[in-house]
């Protein structure tokens, strides 16, 4: 939160990220993206919101789907596409990086839509970075999987019941043996491959 961080070039921005109008208006991207200068020598966007419900194919509920489609798929997007309109043409280092989940890769019951959208931020994230080649951009696009990270989510997930989430043993015993990684953790692994991305 704002209240933690206590840096000069910090400016905190609260927005909806689930809230389609909200990111159908240019008032976000401008608080966003606005104050940041033109000559930089790194400019890196970090795509991180991310939404989990858990329900079997049939009993979804509409809201909550549209809601994590839109903050798991069309935020980060439009993000990336702001972020480009913006920056492509300013000197110095630019890169995204789309925060992934293994889930992409995966079926977990109950997840259809948390997996689907994971999947559909790195298909959207390799052809974004097919797309810097072509145009010979320069522009670093990454899909980045953190690992099964210990937030509110996860709380989220022990909190659910066997029948619409088969598989939640697993992470409770995950939980519980302490094999969770800690955000400082996955923090730094992201900060590690930005730091270094001519070998990633």
């Amino acid at each position: 939160s704002s209240a933690t961080i206590d840096n000069p070039a910090y400016r905190h921005v609260r927005a909806d990220l689930s809230d389609p109008m909200v990111l159908c208006g240019e008032s976000l991207f401008d608080e966003v993206f606005g104050t940041i200068p033109s000559s930089f020598n790194k400019l890196v966007l970090i795509n991180n919101a991310g939404l989990l419900d858990t329900a079997y194919v049939g009993d979804i509920d509409p809201l909550k789907f549209t809601k994590l489609i839109t903050c798991n798929v069309t935020a980060p997007g439009l993000l990336c596409n702001t972020f480009m309109q913006r920056f492509k043409e300013c000197k110095g280092l630019k890169m995204v990086a789309n925060i992934s989940s293994g889930a992409a890769n995966k079926n977990y019951d109950g997840w259809a839509g948390y997996c689907s959208s994971k999947a559909a931020l790195d298909r959207f994230s390799t052809v974004m970075q097919e797309e810097q080649v072509i145009r010979k951009t320069g522009i670093k696009v990454y899909s980045i999987y953190p690992g099964i990270v210990e937030t509110g989510m996860q709380a989220h997930i022990r909190g659910g019941t066997v029948d619409n989430f088969s598989t939640i043993s697993k992470f409770k015993d995950m939980h519980e043996a302490g094999e969770l990684y800690t955000a400082d953790t996955s923090a730094e692994k992201i900060l590690y491959i930005l730091g270094s991305p001519m070998d990633h």
